[in-house]
């Protein structure tokens, strides 16, 4: 096995067992997203586009990476087959050629609790988030893609957020954990305009909402703690279960950081 796909696999295998789903409820209308945000907000070239699946369901709603849906399934089959193909005791995975999703976090609201779910290296994490998005409605106005919109302003953190919004689907949803207007948000972005979501389409289709099941229930700020004290030794946390060798020790440590586009 190559090193790259090595590296990978170490990252990558004991996720496939803690990231395993279960079906919590389902959808009756399934929004998608097209997500176009910065892996690190430093960098104009890590900028990237991304779709996410939106699925609302009776008081419930899931949030998602669709490329995080397909690099799972891959994923999946990959170690399956890599299990059933083992010689003598030896498994052989290609993990290379897997499309990686960028945006990673997902978001799932059952009432009136929302749940984070997030990874750290190769951990998940769920917690209930810090921040909830206030708004300021106006009467401004415009028409996307065919639906009229009246825009809201929103703070969430320390973000400032411009969002439009239609009441002609009068649900109070959008994407991540901009929830709470007068109808569904079609499109948003952070003043900063590190974060821009636009709504691609709406179906009235049945899906199975389906969550991580073995995910480190924690609170945020034990979470931001941890992430903090991971950012600043990554390597540390890596080598506590697996080899690194010591020339892709400055690579790991640099691919780490170079995540700091935190919605949270």
């Amino acid at each position: 096995m190559k090193r790259k796909n090595l590296l990978t696999f170490l990252i990558l295998f004991p996720l496939l067992f803690c990231s395993q789903k279960l079906t919590v409820d389902s959808s009756y209308i399934v929004c998608k997203y097209k997500i176009i945000s910065y892996v690190d907000t430093l960098d104009s070239y890590s900028k990237y586009e991304e779709l996410a699946s939106l699925q609302i369901g009776d008081n419930v709603s899931h949030f998602k990476s669709i490329q995080k849906y397909i690099s799972d399934s891959l994923s999946y089959a990959i170690v399956e087959k890599g299990f059933q193909n083992a010689t003598n005791g030896v498994v052989k995975l290609n993990t290379g050629s897997i499309p990686k999703a960028l945006f990673i976090s997902e978001v799932y609201v059952n009432k009136d609790k929302v749940l984070i779910y997030d990874k750290l290296l190769q951990d998940y994490y769920s917690y209930v988030p810090q921040s909830i998005c206030t708004w300021t409605l106006t009467k401004e106005m415009k028409v996307i893609s065919g639906y009229k919109c009246y825009k809201a302003i929103g703070k969430y953190g320390k973000r400032s957020i411009d969002a439009w919004y239609t009441d002609e689907v009068p649900i109070p949803e959008g994407p991540y954990n901009f929830k709470g207007l007068p109808g569904l948000i079609i499109e948003l972005e952070d003043k900063q305009k590190h974060n821009h979501f636009i709504l691609q389409s709406l179906q009235r289709v049945k899906t199975p909402i389906k969550l991580i099941v073995n995910s480190v229930e924690t609170s945020y700020e034990r979470y931001n703690e941890k992430r903090k004290q991971v950012l600043a030794d990554p390597v540390s946390f890596i080598r506590a279960r697996f080899n690194i060798p010591k020339e892709d020790e400055e690579r790991v440590n640099r691919n780490v950081r170079k995540r700091n586009n935190f919605l949270d």
